[in-house]
């Protein structure tokens, strides 16, 4: 990591926040395959209660990294202000 908060590697630099989103999406992905599978299991007559259970688990760790996303996001936001940036879209009429 550099002083920025992003991962230093050869290719594109990837930043914490950037990564913490990537994780929140794949995990999305991940309870979706897994309801739609325990769907398929229950259709067809299978025990589906370990897969279930996998399903708590990948819940619980979607809600962690959903946290964590959002603070990062936070941070990054009150960094902003710190530094005296003004969002230009804030006074805009929301829907």
């Amino acid at each position: 990591m550099n002083d920025d908060g992003e991962r230093q590697t050869d290719g594109p630099k990837e930043s914490l926040l950037r990564i913490a989103l990537r994780h929140v999406q794949e995990g999305r992905a991940r309870l979706r395959r897994q309801h739609e599978l325990i769907e398929k299991l229950r259709l067809q007559g299978f025990p589906t209660e370990e897969a279930e259970g996998l399903l708590d688990y990948l819940r619980n760790t979607q809600g962690e990294f959903e946290e964590h996303y959002h603070k990062l996001l936070d941070d990054a936001r009150q960094r902003l202000r710190l530094a005296g940036y003004k969002d230009p879209t804030e006074d805009w009429p929301r829907d």
